[in-house]
């Protein structure tokens, strides 16, 4: 990949953004990126068979991401750049390999979104595409419903500090707003996309498994999930420390491994509570926000009341190295602090 430099904003980049960024003296190209989460409601291969059709009203929820074709062009790798400015100017879709064999659709197969067809054009490596699962134009993603732009990429002439760009782009956000810049190689994800650390849907569904289902029409950001999938990975379990919890299975291994370190240098006085990890929801309450990765049952609150969202994290620094170890990312990072929140990010290096 080309380096480039990752700019994103919490709530999605304000309105002229994109222009702003582009009157910098030193920035060669810049490329707005949007999207969001889509809802897959038949899919075939090929050769026209049907590979996924969920019952209706249900989908299966798909991150998109979506640019204008000649803006992209610039930040893929020089082998790729024609072909997906062509694909991308006809509409047509481009997967992540790892999407491709989570759909086990590739070129000539189709996805199908309500009354939306997207044809596939091409599968490209996950970092070509910031791990998203669908890769389209924005005027095909504002069919699909998905118009905010969510992050930026930029190819500066000359190297700038991390600082230098903030201060020049903060007098344009919007008020509460929080601005991430990324230089090249500075992420711990190789993904140039917004969040950082988070792993991608696509990835999660490859460790935790996908889901089916369509957003509760009775109770607002919050997702009505097969429960056929839910009988199947989501479970519940006595844990160490923390009594009964409801998690995926999967998750459970390196969970008890961390509470079981927890315990074993003295720190169990550092947890107080747990506000849960499996919960049916999306990041916000619009539909076509991110999946939460407590819908996944991948994520768990621990110490709730004195950690909640938005507020300084007050969590014993020693709990927080323990799960780091496990293989938990802290929300007391994330741009907006969410002092409570441990996620899955990586298997664990011991156990």
């Amino acid at each position: 990949m080309p380096p480039a430099t990752v700019v994103w904003t919490t709530g999605g980049l304000p309105d002229g953004f994109g222009e702003r960024l582009a009157q910098s003296p030193d920035a060669d190209h810049v490329v707005t990126v949007a999207g969001g989460t889509a809802w897959l409601t038949r899919s075939t291969n090929a050769a026209g068979a049907v590979v996924d059709q969920p019952p209706a009203p249900d989908a299966i929820p798909i991150e998109v991401f979506a640019a204008k074709p000649g803006d992209y062009g610039p930040f893929v790798p020089a082998s790729l750049k024609k072909p997906m400015t062509k694909a991308l100017k006809q509409g047509q879709g481009i997967l992540g390999q790892t999407s491709s064999a989570l759909r086990r659709v590739g070129p000539g197969g189709t996805l199908e979104f309500g009354n939306e067809k997207i044809d596939i054009a091409l599968v490209v490596p996950d970092e070509v595409v910031g791990a998203a699962e669908l890769f389209v134009s924005k005027q095909t993603a504002a069919r699909l419903g998905l118009t905010e732009d969510r992050y930026a990429l930029l190819d500066l002439s000359r190297s700038e500090t991390d600082q230098a760009i903030s201060t020049a782009l903060e007098p344009f956000l919007t008020v509460g707003q929080i601005l991430r810049v990324f230089a090249p190689g500075e992420k711990a994800s190789p993904y140039e996309r917004v969040g950082g650390t988070t792993v991608p849907p696509a990835l999660m569904k490859q460790r935790f498994g996908e889901f089916t289902g369509r957003p509760d029409p009775t109770k607002q950001g919050w997702i009505a999930m097969d429960p056929e999938w839910v009988s199947a990975h989501i479970q519940t379990r006595t844990v160490p420390i923390l009594g009964r919890v409801t998690c995926n299975s999967e998750l459970f291994p390196q969970l008890i491994g961390a509470l079981r370190e927890v315990q074993a240098k003295g720190l169990e006085s550092t947890v107080h509570s747990t506000a849960g990890c499996y919960a049916a929801r999306m990041v916000t309450s619009n539909p076509t926000s991110g999946i939460s990765q407590h819908a996944w049952g991948a994520a768990i609150d621990i110490n709730a009341p004195e950690n909640s969202f938005g507020a300084t994290p007050t969590q014993d620094p020693h709990l927080v190295k323990v799960f780091e170890r496990w293989g938990f990312l802290w929300g007391g990072t994330f741009a907006i602090p969410d002092g409570m929140h441990f996620e899955y990010l990586k298997p664990p290096a011991k156990g």
